[in-house]
């Protein structure tokens, strides 16, 4: 099967995407392929290994462009001669589990081209709520700083900075919570893995645990790590289950 990846927010691209430990291990061995696309802006990485971008192009996209790319690398991938139509594993990360979440919502009809959906430190509520958590300050005055920091230097704002863009940041602020989102995921009865470290700092868990305490569906699991943002990626127990 294919795992397609989608990443969370970082100048990332398919040369510098985040370590899937035990996942790497099934694609070594042969027994899934990994599917990971540029974000727009982003060209992969120079000589000295610094990552390779376009700051205007990647400043302005938006969560459905990401959708877009989603759609295109799975049906391109698709097409391909040594994949098989059905039977793939999307996998999401913090931004990416939004972009995964909106993906499935707005292509219900080809799920049937999915066997499973695997989401990790999932901002439930949206990134709102994650900033509010995250912040000593207000959400409003972490936005005016953001806008200020790219106003000032964008490039370097996006290199340095929360990894998305102010376009970026307005569309999943205007958005809101993620909540219809993923409960049309759950209303297509896709297998769901809901992953979260119990020591993140930046996207709470216990949005995570009250949503899915909610739910009684028993093809939706949760699966909670000793570990903070991210850690999950490298502790996918669950991988040679799924796979």
């Amino acid at each position: 099967p294919l795992v397609l990846s989608m990443l969370g927010s970082g100048l990332y691209s398919r040369v510098n995407s985040p370590p899937l430990p035990t996942l790497a291990e099934h694609v070594k061995q042969g027994r899934a392929a990994l599917l990971v696309f540029d974000k727009p802006g982003v060209k992969g990485a120079n000589e000295d290994g610094s990552v390779d971008f376009d700051a205007e192009v990647f400043a302005t996209y938006t969560p459905q462009d990401l959708i877009d790319c989603a759609e295109g690398a799975l049906s391109w991938a698709i097409e391909q001669p040594q994949v098989k139509a059905r039977g793939h594993i999307v996998q999401g990360h913090s931004e990416g589990a939004m972009v995964a979440a909106l993906w499935s919502q707005q292509h219900v009809e080809g799920l049937d081209r999915i066997a499973s959906v695997v989401l990790s430190d999932t901002p439930v509520k949206g990134l709102a709520a994650a900033m509010a958590f995250q912040g000593e300050t207000s959400v409003d005055a972490q936005m005016a700083s953001i806008r200020e920091a790219a106003n000032k230097d964008l490039r370097g704002f996006l290199k340095e900075g929360p990894g998305m863009g102010p376009a970026t940041f307005d569309a999943w602020m205007e958005r809101g919570s993620m909540e219809d989102a993923l409960l049309a995921l759950v209303g297509a009865r896709v297998p769901l893995l809901v992953q979260h470290g119990t020591g993140d700092a930046s996207v709470p868990v216990a949005d995570v645990t009250a949503w899915m305490s909610e739910l009684q569906a028993p093809w939706v699991s949760v699966e909670l790590f000793d570990a903070g943002h991210g850690g999950s990626l490298s502790s996918m127990t669950s991988w040679s289950v799924w796979v």
